[in-house]
């Protein structure tokens, strides 16, 4: 928790020193991570989270993710249509409202000087008095639930935007493991965050892809519309969800409603040595094979 906390502290210093593109994109994370654990204590007993600060969490989660989405849209229209008029004045029009999102990013970041302590305050109560056994079994049950969440909005959803909430669920997860405490991860732990962290970049690459079709549809008479590059970026769209579509059946099977394997520690994760009782061997059911015991030398 402690370790959440002071990378907030860090990474809304360096926002407010240069927003650039890598100082945002690490704002954003840690922010992930600081509303991940905000969820978690809601969820334990003892621990209260002051609806105050969960909304300047948010407020400063929105501005920050604005200014990130500009900056991705920038890239985007510099690798995917890097000549033609429409994607030069959507790459002007961009670059020319970014002083004001970087402007408003950093006034946010002033106002919110104290959220730090605050969270800090509201946190320890609750979790810095948890042991390492309640963190895993809370994480583990609150990882279930995104998963099993996003398993049903991919199989039994089909409103437009259900991969959208798929994708916010395993980032939920992905946080949430990144918030084990043993470290290294165990090793089923390490595999399902890796799985997982795949599945988050494909659909982030969906998402860009969605972004990138807005804006080149948009209205007939829309200075950013073009239809030729609006069908060459649904085409890819089109590909990238068949393609996303079949990590995520491997991912989240219909049905299973149990993803973390274990949350006991790496330790207790080894498999014990076998050790045969008296009456099993008097019996001769056991297949351990004993050793007879070495005799001592005699001086």
């Amino acid at each position: 928790m402690e370790r959440v906390v002071t990378a907030l502290e860090r990474a809304m210093a360096a926002a407010d020193a240069s927003p650039g593109p890598v100082e945002v994109h690490a704002l954003r994370v840690v922010l992930k991570r600081a509303r991940s654990l905000i969820r978690l204590a809601r969820r334990t007993p003892g621990c209260r989270t002051p609806k105050r600060l969960r909304r300047h969490l948010d407020r400063l989660f929105k501005v920050a993710g604005r200014v990130r989405d500009r900056q991705v849209l920038l890239d985007l229209l510099a690798t995917e249509a890097p000549t033609g008029r429409t994607a030069a004045r959507a790459r002007r029009r961009l670059a020319d409202g970014a002083p004001q999102a970087d402007e408003r990013l950093l006034r946010t970041l002033q106002r919110r000087g104290h959220l730090v302590d605050e969270l800090r305050k509201a946190l320890v109560p609750g979790l810095g008095r948890l042991s390492p056994s309640a963190w895993r079994h809370a994480l583990g049950k609150a990882i279930n639930d995104d998963l099993r969440d996003a398993a049903e909005h991919l199989h039994h959803d089909d409103a437009a935007d259900a991969l959208h909430t798929v994708r916010k669920r395993i980032k939920h997860a992905v946080h949430a493991l990144d918030l084990w405490p043993d470290r290294p991860l165990p090793r089923a732990q390490a595999s399902l965050r890796r799985r997982c962290r795949n599945a988050q970049q494909l659909l982030g690459t969906r998402q860009d892809l969605v972004l990138l079709c807005h804006l080149f549809r948009g209205r007939p008479k829309d200075r950013n519309s073009d239809a030729v590059l609006a069908g060459r970026m649904t085409a890819r769209l089109h590909r990238m969800e068949r393609h996303v579509r079949r990590e995520l059946q491997e991912l989240l099977p219909e049905g299973l409603d149990h993803f973390v394997p274990s949350t006991r520690s790496s330790s207790a994760l080894r498999p014990k040595r076998k050790t045969a009782s008296a009456g099993r061997l008097a019996a001769g059911r056991s297949t351990v094979t004993v050793k007879p015991a070495a005799r001592r030398r005699s001086k």
